[in-house]
Formats: structure tokens, sequence, C-alpha cells
């Protein structure tokens, strides 16, 4: 496993769901040594309105998820994640055994010890580790908001209370000049200044992009109003063969 895990609010089959990942964990271990998936599902005792377990419950399943961890040997069993959505909470393995023996034995023992309903079960995947890829990991726009909770919350650490509207400045990659104006005009309407566009082949920036534009709009900077803002761009950007690449703006400290 690697010291990289992330997590992020998602919908799955329409109900609210968070996903905690292991998102390096590919470039910790050879996925071919661990071609076998195991899920272990359990159902939460007291779930509230969103499928979610309460602040107590959560520390329970903390500690089976630690405890099952303790217990098995982590060479053959990676534990790469963890959903949790409409009363059920999923632990994801991958191992190297095509008999899950050791898993299955010491996942029933911890969880039955802690009455809880469960059940085990693998998949067939057409290709490695294709849960982990397609399911568990985000998509571009929920990268964008792990990336966005970062940055807020070096925001916080600076001493902003992220009460008041500031200049943000976003960054997308382009080929296409020709396309560039097209965006341009689009985002125009929505109230966004265009700030400027460089060579990325002048700058050694991104290979893949010709082109870097940078544009701006007066904006709120708590976690669902940059969500928002940045799943409205991350479109726009893609409908004009762009691909949004992220936000900066400046730290307000509250004077009061």
């Amino acid at each position: 496993m690697s010291e990289y895990w992330n997590a992020y609010f998602s919908f799955i089959n329409d109900k609210p769901a968070t996903v905690v990942l292991d998102m390096e964990v590919t470039e910790e271990v050879n996925i071919e040594d661990y071609p076998t998936i195991v899920c272990i599902k359990l159902q939460l005792k007291n779930p509230d309105e969103r499928g979610f377990p309460s602040k107590h419950e959560l520390e329970v399943l903390e500690k089976v998820n630690k405890d099952i961890e303790k217990r098995i040997n982590l060479k053959l069993y990676l534990n790469v994640g963890r959903v949790t959505t409409d009363g059920f909470r999923e632990l994801v393995y991958y191992t190297s055994e095509q008999d899950p023996k050791m898993l299955i034995e010491v996942a029933e023992q911890i969880i039955e010890a802690n009455d809880y309903e469960f059940e085990m079960y693998g998949m067939d995947e057409e290709e490695l580790w294709e849960y982990y890829f397609e399911f568990l990991y985000p998509n571009q726009y929920h990268l964008q908001h792990i990336s966005n909770a970062e940055l807020i919350e070096q925001l916080q650490r600076s001493g902003d209370k992220l009460k008041l509207p500031r200049k943000v400045e976003h960054f997308i990659l382009f080929n296409d000049e020709i396309k560039i104006k097209e965006f341009i005009s689009e985002i125009a309407k929505e109230g966004f200044n265009f700030e400027g566009k460089y060579s990325n082949n002048d700058e050694d920036l991104d290979e893949e992009y010709e082109f870097t534009v940078r544009i701006s709009r007066l904006d709120h900077v708590d976690l669902d109003s940059i969500d928002e803002l940045t799943d409205y761009l991350i479109e726009a950007s893609e409908h004009f063969g762009g691909n949004y690449d992220g936000w900066e703006t400046l730290v307000i400290k509250d004077k009061h």
C-alpha cells in the first residue's frame, strides 16, 4: 500500500456515496502479482437518511478494518479502498492468492465478533484491476474535487476564513487556437475574463497540449462553490477540445 490515501464524494445508483482509496498503490506494486479481487460488504446497523454511518459506528467500522489488516499477511493482501453507500460499507482487497482463505477466515471472525451482517464475494474482471480503475478511481471531476479540497485546506492554514469572494484564476490546456477563441467567447457570457495565452513549447510545460489559456472571475472559494465552478469549467473545456488544469488565488485574511 502507498502512503497517499484520499476520499471523494459521489453517487452510486443515484445514492450518495463516499469512496476512500489508496490513490498510488499501483505505483508501489506490480498489479500482475495481485490478480484476485475480494470484496467484503457489511450492512450498517444504524445508517442515517443518506445511508451513511453515525460517528460512533464509523469508529467501529474503522476498527474492524484495522483489526483485519493486523491479522492478515499484507504481502499477500492489499486493501485498496472502501465504499460507503446506501447503508453498506464495502472493503476491497486484491490478493496474490487464488483461494483467499486467510482473508475469509480472519474477516469472518472479526466481523461476526462485532455482530455485523455481511457477505464476501469476488469478481470476474476482464482486465487486471478493472474494478479499481473503472469504478473506484476518481474521474476528472472527482480528482478536481480532491484538489479543490487540498487547496482550500492550504488557504485555511494560511488564515483565510473563505468568507470573501476574490479573483480566482483558472488554467485550461488547448491545441487549437480557433477552439480557444470559441471557448473564450462562450465563457465570457458567464462573466469570465481572458487573462492571457502562452505556448507550452516556449514555457517548457505540458507536452501534450500546445497552449495554456488563463482566465479569471470573482468567486467564492468555499468547497461547494468551487466544486460547482470547476465542474462547469471542466465540461466547457472538454466541449471545446481543451483540458481543465486547475486554479489558484490569493489568501485573504480576515482583519477582524
